[in-house]
């Protein structure tokens, strides 16, 4: 990991040091003299394999910590133009050719139009551009977050992390990672904030920008970080994926098509297809999910400086169809694929589905049975993440734990997993979705989605219309999750429950009368927010296909109620991922049992789950009740998992808590 730091000196001597005009300096060891680019600002060698870039404003020190591939030289680019000093870390791409795009070619687009590069590019990068003349900086991630920022307002305990001047409790802190934030101030504890892990509790998420330390926030999904000296930091919305010229929705024009390097489906197998029939009342093409998964993941690899992949390949369709594109552009030479199950229950184990995937693509499968149980103690504070949220991943820490000591010989791989798929491809389809073919003037689709919704869920007719102005009505897909309210919980202080779309108003305004869209976005949100959660499996870098902009454009540009028929959902990537391979159990309806590790495991760990509950931070701030936990856990134990979930939540948020004190509850 190289770390980039962005800070600034502390006296004006050190600055005419660096540099004679004093507005900044990039200093990078892997630099040569003479490979230094003519317009850049001045530079200088460190040995302790660090890249500066500092200016005359003391209000700000930014340090980006990157990941091994944007560590690669030809992954990292800095220069000036015009009044500004920018910086690129990762690597950017065209919207519709998906050819390479280098930053100094664009840089004059991105200083004038704050939504242009998530317009024209993705890609995974943070992009940083400072103009001398105010002061001001801007940060740009890519728009689904997989390469997330952090930034503390405040150096000291002493002011509100809400005030609007930053001169008013010293400098700002931004960082790529949150151990390294907490680093540059270390006067200041890492302090749980309690008003956010409450409202955790009762919603199943706090406020998009927070995180469950306090005054540390985060850049929200599809925004950019704008500072300005003396100000606060300001959060900018820069995406808007539901744009009606998005170069990644299903439905293009064809002077469009003919202009990008994804064909137009022409197979038998898909002519079926819902969009197809739409396609040709709109004069387009519809765009191949398989083959925009292949292009998105191909372009991403050919960064890398080695080709050994590891696939975390369940037998599902997702992780199976990222399977087969990587065998399409010609990528399984080093491609390893590994298959964990539970040891103890046969219903979980599908490897002879990703046998079958693995025996098709070539490349060899690792199975791995795996023992430990959800909600066993952790085996120390070492493998305890401290991350910016709670999360669900902490029920299963040690088998996660596990499965980085089974894997360790991999751990110079890229990681490649299917997660995100199922929200964005709806995997369940919601019952709104019918109301979205209404919207559209589509009332023959409406009568037939509300049939194979109720043939999909075994449900009425009526349960389905039903539901689906439920639906509707809702804002958060916790209440519609929690069955009854969440009784362990005391509601002495309630906490509003946040708005997704608190930092995306543009973006929400084009789905209120969209119900199953707005339900979609919600569940991809959702996911791409759970990317910095993901458990750490030990390996150089993590990589979410489905996750990134191409593939999430795509999914949020498809009409909701066409990604479903009567028997199967997921229908665009499984008709796709079966015309590419031929494999019959693509189609299977049937899917393995998962819940019974976790019932298991309350059995077996009883105890110490009465402990972190009953007895942790949140227990003694008040926010549980102990005698509604001890009647939930009884049931859970006994076989009947609580409806509202909140046991769950609060296992998190106590060891969300233990890992950043440091502190671990046997």
């Amino acid at each position: 990991m190289l770390a980039i730091r962005l800070g600034y000196p502390t006296s004006r001597n050190d600055t005419a040091a660096a540099f004679p005009s004093g507005n900044g300096h990039i200093s990078d060891e892997r630099m040569k003299p003479d490979q230094r680019a003519p317009d850049a600002a001045a530079s200088r060698f460190s040995s302790t394999r660090t890249l500066e870039w500092m200016g005359d404003h003391k209000q700000i020190a930014l340090s980006l910590h990157v990941d091994a591939d944007d560590a690669a030289p030809e992954n990292v680019a800095q220069g000036k133009y015009e009044g500004h000093d920018w910086l690129c870390c990762g690597a950017l791409f065209d919207a519709v050719t998906h050819a390479r795009v280098r930053p100094d070619a664009i840089i004059a687009s991105v200083i004038a139009d704050v939504e242009w590069l998530a317009a024209h590019c993705w890609g995974l990068y943070r992009f940083a551009v400072f103009r001398r003349r105010d002061a001001m900086l801007r940060l740009y991630i890519d728009p689904c977050g997989q390469r997330p920022v952090y930034f503390r307002r405040a150096s000291s305990g002493g002011k509100h992390s809400d005030s609007t001047r930053t001169d008013e409790f010293g400098p700002l802190h931004i960082a790529s990672d949150m151990r390294t934030l907490i680093g540059l101030a270390p006067q200041v504890a890492a302090t749980p904030d309690m008003h956010f892990l409450h409202g955790t509790l009762l919603h199943g998420n706090g406020r998009e920008s927070r995180t469950g330390l306090l005054g540390v926030d985060s850049v929200p999904i599809g925004c950019m970080l704008e500072v300005r000296h003396g100000l606060a930091p300001q959060l900018r919305e820069v995406w808007r994926p539901l744009r009606g010229n998005s170069p990644y929705a299903p439905l293009r024009r064809i002077d469009t098509v003919a202009a990008t390097t994804l064909p137009p489906r022409i197979d038998s197998a898909q002519r079926a297809d819902p969009t197809d029939r739409l396609a040709a009342r709109h004069k387009g093409l519809p765009i191949d999910a398989f083959r925009l998964l292949q292009t998105v993941t191909d372009r991403y690899l050919s960064t890398l400086p080695d080709g050994n992949i590891v696939l975390e390949l369940s037998g599902g369709l997702e992780s199976s169809a990222l399977a087969l594109a990587l065998h399409e552009a010609g990528r399984t030479d080093g491609l390893t694929g590994i298959n964990h199950f539970d040891r103890d229950s046969p219903a979980s184990n599908e490897i002879v589905y990703a046998q079958a995937i693995s025996d098709h693509c070539g490349f060899p499968l690792r199975t791995l049975p795996m023992d430990m149980t959800p909600y066993a103690p952790p085996m120390s504070t070492a493998t305890m993440p401290q991350q910016p949220r709670p999360s669900q991943g902490s029920i299963t820490l040690n088998w996660s734990t596990q499965l980085r000591e089974r894997t360790s010989d991999l751990s110079s791989a890229t990681h490649l997993n299917g997660y995100g798929g199922d929200a964005g491809f709806l995997a369940p389809p919601y019952f709104s979705t019918w109301l979205d073919a209404v919207h559209d003037g589509a009332w023959r689709r409406a009568m037939g989605a509300i049939h194979d919704m109720a043939l999909l869920r075994r449900t009425p007719y009526w349960q389905v219309i039903r539901q689906g102005w439920k639906e509707s009505r809702s804002r958060n897909l916790d209440s519609l999750i929690s069955a009854t309210p969440p009784t362990t919980l005391r509601m002495a202080q309630p906490v509003p429950a946040p708005d997704r779309f608190e930092y995306l108003p543009r973006l929400h305004a084009q789905l209120r009368r969209q119900p199953g869209k707005h339900m979609q976005l919600l569940g991809v949100i959702g996911n791409l927010a759970e990317i910095e959660m993901y458990p750490d499996l030990g390996f150089t870098r993590s990589f979410f296909p489905y996750l990134t902009q191409p593939m999430v454009e795509y999914v949020l540009n498809y009409p909701s109620y066409a990604l479903y028929s009567r028997f199967h959902n997921r229908v665009p990537m499984r008709r796709a991922a079966y015309a590419a391979s031929g494999l019959p159990h693509l189609w299977r309806r049937d899917k393995g049992e998962t819940s019974g590790p976790f019932t298991r495991g309350w059995r077996e760990n009883a105890d110490h789950i009465r402990t972190v509950v009953m007895e942790g931070r949140c227990a003694q701030a008040g926010l549980v009740d102990r005698d509604a936990c001890d009647r939930a856990t009884r049931l859970a134990i006994s076989g009947f998992r609580p409806p509202d979930l909140s046991l769950d939540r609060i296992y998190a948020c106590e060891m969300f808590i233990q890992a950043w004190q440091g502190t671990a509850t046997r």
